[in-house]
């Protein structure tokens, strides 16, 4: 994590805020996207339920996709009820972490 620890800290630092938050993390690949993602996976409470998602190529054209697919039950008819599902199967918070 050498050079990027305040970022690593301010990703932290916005998942701790109260209400929601999004983080978006990108760049080149073999930059260390996934690194930062395990390091900041690694360092939520552990009441925190992590919820993680890979979206298919053929899934570009709906953006919601892997939201839909992480609900365990059929495939919701919209993204806004997945997402309650989601989080109504938490207590101390979700975070979804979407490749």
């Amino acid at each position: 994590m050498i050079g990027r620890l305040d970022q690593l800290e301010a990703a932290r630092r916005a998942l701790a805020s109260p209400g929601s938050a999004v983080v978006v993390i990108g760049g080149e690949a073999g930059i260390g996207k996934s690194r930062f993602v395990r390091e900041l996976v690694a360092g939520l409470p552990e009441d925190v339920e992590v919820f993680d998602g890979r979206a298919a190529p053929t899934s570009i054209d709906r953006p919601f996709d892997v939201l839909r697919s992480l609900v365990a039950e059929a495939v919701k008819p919209t993204a806004a009820e997945a997402a309650a599902d989601l989080a109504c199967w938490t207590e101390g918070g979700a975070v979804i972490v979407v490749d």
